[in-house]
């Protein structure tokens, strides 16, 4: 058997153990600082989203005026750090006609495109136009803020409303209701639908309203609720339900039917309609026979 002999020199073992003990404290005194570096001993300043409104100011009425159909509103917020931005947005009181979805209010100083006139004083101010298109009646103006802090969408939040009266100082015209077209007689379980048609000459989008009245054969007024007198057309299209064929055409309908328990004998329909300004037209009477 054959022996294999190493020489071997511990001065150079202890040098190398020397060297790999030194490297590895070398490493753990960085992971140590690393790791001490990511964590800070200070308290930690959280911020919030914590400004304040304390007012809104709007007009309470417009009118317009070819020298200037501008409108401006303002809002005052206080610890106004955390708002990222702030807008408001117009529209009819119906939700029918939206002037503006998106108008910046700004603190900027610049009156004659934000409307102004001081920066940096908290109150943010938007400018924004009505037309003499627009047609008379209530308008909205909505309020939202959007901060820094929290992340989107929960970011963005309502913070109020504005209702303010419009005339566009154009001539009222009250509108005007024809072409019923309505059947004389239906069974007690049968459906039917009746439609009429309303005009406007100050537009189709100044008609707020058109409705009926319903009155039983004994005399006495048929209500949809306690609250309610009268039963509203649509001219928005829904077919299934009112059997309104197409949206925005000025025919307005209604489908019906009348219960098994229902009166029988003639029913009186009265058909009006009301614009913006609350102007009204003629009333049209329509006589139906219900029978069993």
């Amino acid at each position: 058997m054959k022996t294999q002999i190493y020489n071997i020199d511990l001065r150079k073992i202890i040098t190398r153990q020397k060297l790999i003990l030194s490297l590895l404290f070398t490493i753990i005194a960085a992971l140590s600082f690393v790791s001490c570096d990511s964590i800070p001993s200070e308290v930690v300043d959280v911020k919030n989203a914590n400004y304040k409104v304390t007012s809104i100011n709007a007009p309470a009425s417009v009118n317009f005026l070819p020298a200037d159909s501008s409108v401006v509103t303002t809002v005052k917020i206080e610890k106004k750090e955390s708002v990222n931005k702030a807008w408001i947005s117009i529209i009819s009181a119906d939700g029918k006609i939206v002037i503006n979805n998106l108008v910046e209010l700004k603190d900027d100083g610049q009156s004659g495109t934000s409307g102004d006139t001081q920066p940096g004083d908290g109150v943010y101010s938007a400018k924004f136009f009505m037309s003499r298109k627009n047609p008379n009646g209530n308008y909205i103006i909505n309020y939202y803020i959007e901060d820094n802090v929290r992340p989107a969408p929960d970011n963005q939040m309502k913070i109020g409303t504005h209702h303010f009266g419009y005339k566009n100082s154009t001539q009222n015209f009250a509108p005007v209701i024809s072409d019923l077209n309505f059947t004389s007689s239906v069974s007690r379980g049968q459906s039917f639908i009746f439609t009429v048609k309303a005009d406007d000459q100050n537009g189709l989008q100044d008609i707020a309203l058109v409705f009926f009245k319903l009155f039983r054969p004994d005399g006495t007024l048929s209500q949809p609720s306690a609250s309610q007198d009268y039963f509203i057309m649509v001219d928005n299209g829904d077919v299934e339900g009112f059997g309104d064929i197409k949206a925005g055409d000025g025919i307005f309908s209604f489908k019906n039917s009348f219960g098994t328990t229902s009166q029988t004998g003639n029913w009186r329909f009265e058909f009006q309609a009301k614009d913006k300004s609350n102007e009204a037209s003629g009333v049209i009477i329509h006589n139906l026979q219900v029978n069993p």
